[in-house]
């Protein structure tokens, strides 16, 4: 089930208003917003006083037992922190699949790819690659050869880079930099 709540969102432009954000989804019965997060226009708000749309990062769990994925996404400038936020993610998950869960949802646990992402973009990256077939991982692996190979004309504060396109006919990736 997904779960939803009212957040006090603060605009950089001062003013504090409240979004609808979600903090579980259960993307199975969701597809409108699997695609809104593939589109970049999941969590979305619109600031009341300065009328600039944003997307409001926040902690949400982001589950998809269809295609057995498990993925917690933490706002992306808690990168940082990453290996707390991983035991955070492992032991959430061994205790919801594992241990508290009915033994027919334990039995599929081990299908389950279990994944910490930080920011939305980064969970639409994941999802393109495993549309694309492709395992995530590898993409991670590339990314960080493309960096080595190109530090000097592409690392910057605050660069992300992305899968933005996978085209499986023409065996093509297209990143993008955010």
């Amino acid at each position: 089930m997904s779960t939803w709540a009212a957040r006090r969102v603060a605009c950089p432009c001062g003013h504090t208003f409240e979004a609808q954000l979600a903090d579980g989804l259960h993307i199975t019965r969701l597809p409108e917003v699997r695609q809104r997060i593939l589109d970049g226009t999941f969590h979305n708000a619109t600031c009341p006083a300065c009328q600039v749309t944003r997307v409001v990062e926040t902690k949400t769990l982001y589950t998809d037992f269809d295609r057995y994925h498990w993925v917690a996404i933490a706002p992306p400038w808690l990168v940082s922190d990453w290996q707390s936020w991983t035991s955070v993610v492992i032991e959430e998950f061994d205790h919801n699949m594992r241990v508290a869960a009915p033994p027919m949802i334990r039995g599929l646990a081990e299908q389950f790819e279990v994944r910490l992402v930080f920011g939305l973009d980064a969970l639409a990256e994941k999802l393109r690659a495993w549309d694309g077939g492709l395992d995530d991982r590898l993409i991670e692996a590339m990314k960080l050869q493309l960096l080595q190979q190109h530090t000097e004309t592409v690392v910057r504060p605050g660069f992300r880079l992305r899968l933005a396109e996978v085209d499986r006919a023409a065996w093509t990736l297209t990143f993008s930099v955010l």
